[in-house]
């Protein structure tokens, strides 16, 4: 009995999705991201912490610098400076590897055969690049705690807007990679074309 008649286009969809993301989560370029996403986010947090406290001793001295004094300036927005480096030149390559290896192995051809149209196709393999996002967001996750845990002051709805605009610049990059690598015949080629528009 063909696929299409026992499975629902729910029940298809999620095993597309599950699918997707286990190759993602299979994938060396994903883990060499994080590593390097970790540390640099790592770094630009000590970097920022150092230079915030350096400030504040100054603030003490001078009151009228206090009001200056804001952990989203001084600590979250260089520290998730990170993140712009890393989705900038990292994260297309995770989002190249998603359609053009499916490419080159002859799978795009199989999935399009699918009762799912190629937009949902397309919405799918964002999705797993979303969950691979929210993966990639461990290390801020582990900064406002230790900011928290540090004495710090972390306003939510800030933070959540800082977070609202790189999800969003991620999307746009991600978009860009998965264009790139649909045009293209081959990875590295599709790599230096995102890279060249971002």
């Amino acid at each position: 009995m063909p696929l299409h008649k026992r499975a629902s286009g729910h029940q298809l969809a999620w095993l597309v999705l599950v699918q997707e993301i286990r190759s993602l989560l299979l994938s060396p370029a994903l883990f060499i991201m994080l590593i390097i996403v970790s540390l640099l986010v790592g770094y630009s947090f000590i970097q920022a912490v150092g230079l915030f406290s350096q400030a504040s001793r100054t603030a003490v001295s001078f009151p009228e610098l206090a009001g200056g004094m804001n952990p989203l300036e001084g600590i979250f927005v260089p520290t998730f400076g990170a993140y712009y480096l890393s989705e900038t030149l990292l994260l297309p390559f995770v989002a190249i590897r998603l359609i053009g290896l499916d490419k080159q192995s002859g799978a795009l051809k199989l999935l399009l055969q699918l009762p799912l149209s190629p937009l949902s196709l397309c919405g799918l393999k964002m999705t797993a690049m979303g969950f691979v996002w929210l993966l990639s967001l461990l290390p801020a996750a582990m900064v406002l705690l230790l900011w928290y845990n540090l004495g710090g002051h972390i306003f939510f709805p800030e933070i959540m807007l800082l977070f609202m605009g790189h999800g969003l610049y991620s999307l746009a990059i991600i978009s860009i990679a998965m264009f790139a690598a649909t045009i293209s015949d081959s990875l590295p080629t599709a790599a230096m074309f995102c890279l060249t528009v971002t």
